[in-house]
């Protein structure tokens, strides 16, 4: 039995430590998957209701990307936040949801972290899928909270 209270204390920190640990690396092939999946849709217009390649609404723009990776996301954005895994900004990867709340003070609006407080997403009527910056003062101050449904460790 010698040395085994050392092992099982060196086995104790190492778990506590791993529970520290980001929930999601960013050596998690999926993540870099669903971003660049994103990136191919840059500059299709957004079209109210649309979820296909001729154009696409916020939420459809996402549950278009990720059923590519063979996630089934419900349609609308705030049924999207409802069903995420919340996480704090902080915690925020490539590939996780960004909620917002852009009328009516209630979730509107989603896009997909790039990381490095960028994110993809499909605004509104006139524009199209585009890169934006959370530090912009308009997304800041509408930023509702943050969800993913990627679970890699």
């Amino acid at each position: 039995m010698k040395g085994s209270k050392g092992t099982l204390t060196g086995a104790v920190i190492l778990f506590i430590f791993s529970l520290t640990l980001p929930l999601h690396s960013g050596r998690c092939p999926i993540r870099q998957e669903i971003t660049a999946t994103a990136k191919k849709f840059l500059g299709i217009s957004y079209r109210y209701g649309g979820t296909g390649n001729r154009g696409f609404d916020c939420s459809g723009f996402v549950q278009n990307v990720f059923l590519k990776h063979g996630f089934n996301l419900p349609r609308m954005s705030r049924d999207q936040y409802r069903k995420s895994r919340k996480i704090s900004l902080a915690r925020v990867s490539p590939g996780d949801l960004l909620f917002f709340k852009i009328s009516r003070n209630r979730i509107s609006h989603v896009a997909i972290s790039l990381g490095n407080d960028t994110f993809i997403h499909s605004p509104r009527t006139g524009k199209r899928v585009r890169v934006a910056s959370l530090k912009t003062s308009y997304w800041k101050k509408r930023f509702a909270g943050a969800g993913t449904f990627i679970s890699c460790r």
